[in-house]
């Protein structure tokens, strides 16, 4: 006759299986998902034409192109305008893109429960999944430095 305490620990034992299966396919695709982060490129003009800014997955500005009559076009000020703009406008992208790349990455483990609905008492690991995205974060802009280390 089954106890509780065997039910639990059948439960506890295939969603630790289902975990490290989650694990080991995030571990796998992980090389592939930086090297698509560190190769992510994301350009994007001003309305006014006068600008194109490129930057990287952390929207980093990496190259900023000025139209060939961008001085007779426009004023200082407006063509700094324009260059926030088009750096805002390819950040957004960057980020898009970046989320795109890194979401399958995420989602492998989404459906698993955590620790501490399985085990009573123990610590969340909620909040170190929400540390490791930060330290992501912190990977994607060290990792897409140009050659000028921009």
């Amino acid at each position: 006759m089954s106890t509780d305490y065997e039910f639990a620990d059948d439960r506890l034992r295939r969603e630790a299986e289902r975990a490290l299966t989650a694990f080991e396919r995030q571990q796998a695709a992980l090389p592939d998902v930086v090297a698509q982060l560190a190769a992510l490129r994301s350009q994007a003009s001003s309305v006014d034409g006068l600008v194109t800014v490129t930057v990287n997955a952390a929207g980093i500005v990496v190259d900023v192109q000025l139209a060939a009559d961008a001085f007779r076009r426009s004023s200082p000020a407006k063509l700094g305008r324009s260059i926030a703009e088009a750096a805002a406008r390819s950040a957004h992208l960057a980020q898009q893109q970046s989320a795109a790349v890194t979401e399958p990455l995420l989602a492998a483990t989404s459906d698993l429960p955590d620790v501490s609905e399985l085990i009573p008492g123990a610590e969340s690991l909620r909040d170190l999944r929400e540390s490791l995205m930060r330290d992501l974060d912190t990977v994607r802009g060290a990792s897409n430095t140009d050659s000028r280390g921009v």
